[in-house]
């Protein structure tokens, strides 16, 4: 979502066209850079929404984020004091 810069609960419609819109701005033959970290960009993008386009992958996705957010809250050291 985050390379993609679209929300978690975006609409399929919202992620084409966000999809299209960064394809333009960095695909290889529109940029004048040839910078390793410009086509590694392009390649995230596509990455990104080849996972995000996709109803099953998207949900494996959305599924791994949401464990990995409960584990990292489970080992957060808070101090409570009643």
């Amino acid at each position: 979502y985050e390379i993609l810069r679209v929300s978690r609960d975006c609409s399929f419609d919202d992620l084409r066209r966000q999809y299209h819109r960064l394809l333009l701005e960095y695909h290889p033959d529109k940029i004048q850079s040839n910078e390793m970290n410009d086509r590694h960009r392009f390649e995230e993008i596509q990455s990104a929404y080849r996972i995000l386009s996709n109803v099953e992958l998207r949900l494996k996705y959305d599924q791994e984020q949401e464990r990995k957010s409960l584990h990292q809250l489970a080992h957060t050291n808070i101090e409570w004091n009643p």
